[in-house]
């Protein structure tokens, strides 16, 4: 099975989801995290670029089967 995968994007993913997880690591210990600090905007946008990024990410792999008509 042939799969079309970005590394570079899969690395980027990686990332995102580390500073979400420092994120709330940090929160355990009672840091504020609101979007004026640098751990707390790390937070917030690893989120948004997570999301974002996973989305691209299944179209690539996705989309030429859907071109080819094969439903997953």
């Amino acid at each position: 099975m042939n799969i079309n995968r970005v590394i570079g994007l899969d690395q980027l993913r990686g990332i995102c989801a580390s500073s979400i997880m420092l994120m709330h690591f940090m929160s355990i210990l009672h840091y504020e995290h609101d979007a004026t600090t640098f751990f707390g905007r790390m937070g917030f946008y690893g989120v948004c670029m997570f999301y974002i990024l996973s989305g691209l990410t299944l179209y690539i792999v996705y989309e030429s089967k859907m071109n080819d008509g094969i439903i997953v």
